[in-house]
């Protein structure tokens, strides 16, 4: 599923695509670079990135992340970012490092942030520490905000130097962690509007945190508010038992006051624990 055009035109992002995946094989493929992407990560299992070759290319880096349900990847989604010129936005694949319980930065594009990129490469997280840790230890997406004052993210300096404000980590498990996704955004050039992460709680989707930029502070809904299983974003990934994009007026307006749509479109990305769907994350364009 390739996002419509006009899902993306306020966002760093410069493309948002889907792949259904049945026997490790994608049903939609398509002769890009993005579904090459994909089919790396199937053979590989894991979360995947690649960077543009030169300041030309009109994409800077492009993220494949692999959805797993009963031990099978079932979908993959890919975002591909802007060029470092157009703005500054960060992708970052963490593994496990055994035997300890640490995660060390496997891959990753950081636009001009070579000093966040020099720190990154050093640093290696504990279990349960900075985003990456707290990915692994709560089996869930996990958003900071306000990076530059948030306590939980140990690499604030380099943020607030960056300018980076939000950031979103996305697990990739299978029985064990394999990768936990961390995507960072500015507030001058967001990668989406919003962040949500929404857990299946009691048979509906409870809204568990979020993080919204100045132009989707509109859409804002208050954490702890809930839709049915059939509804908004997380209800598209639940109907289609893969990752999403949309830029249906109804789904995204779910649940926002009064109804009204403020954003051109949506990713929902869903989280299974075996066969059982557990949370999702969305992001708002």
């Amino acid at each position: 599923m390739i996002a419509p055009p006009n899902l993306l035109s306020d966002s760093l992002l410069v493309d948002a695509r889907t792949y259904k995946v049945d026997e490790s094989r994608i049903l939609n493929p398509d002769d890009s670079a993005l579904c090459r992407l994909a089919v790396k990560s199937i053979v590989t299992g894991m979360a995947e990135v690649l960077t543009g070759d030169d300041q030309s290319d009109p994409v800077g880096a492009a993220l494949a992340i692999p959805i797993y349900r009963n031990h099978a990847i079932i979908s993959i989604a890919v975002l591909a970012i802007a060029p470092k010129s157009a703005g500054t936005g960060v992708f970052e694949i963490w593994e496990p490092v055994d035997p300890y319980e640490e995660l060390r930065l496997r891959g990753g594009y950081f636009a001009q942030l070579e000093r966040f990129s020099n720190v990154s490469s050093f640093v290696r997280f504990e279990k349960g520490n900075g985003l990456p840790g707290q990915v692994w230890s709560l089996a869930k997406s996990v958003i900071h905000d306000d990076l530059p004052n948030h306590v939980g993210f140990l690499r604030a300096a380099g943020a607030s130097a960056g300018l980076l404000s939000t950031a979103i980590g996305i697990p990739v498990i299978n029985q064990t962690l394999l990768s936990a996704v961390v995507m960072i955004s500015s507030s001058s050039n967001p990668i989406a509007k919003a962040f949500e992460i929404w857990t299946v709680e009691e048979g509906r989707f409870v809204l568990d945190s979020s993080a919204y930029q100045s132009d989707g502070e509109s859409g804002r809904i208050a954490l702890g508010s809930t839709l049915s299983l059939g509804e908004g974003l997380p209800g598209l990934a639940r109907q289609h038992e893969g990752a999403v994009t949309t830029d249906s007026t109804t789904a995204l307006a779910s649940g926002r006051v009064d109804g009204q749509p403020t954003f051109s479109g949506g990713l929902a990305i869903p989280f299974y624990v075996g066969n059982e769907l557990n949370s999702v994350a969305t992001l708002c364009f």
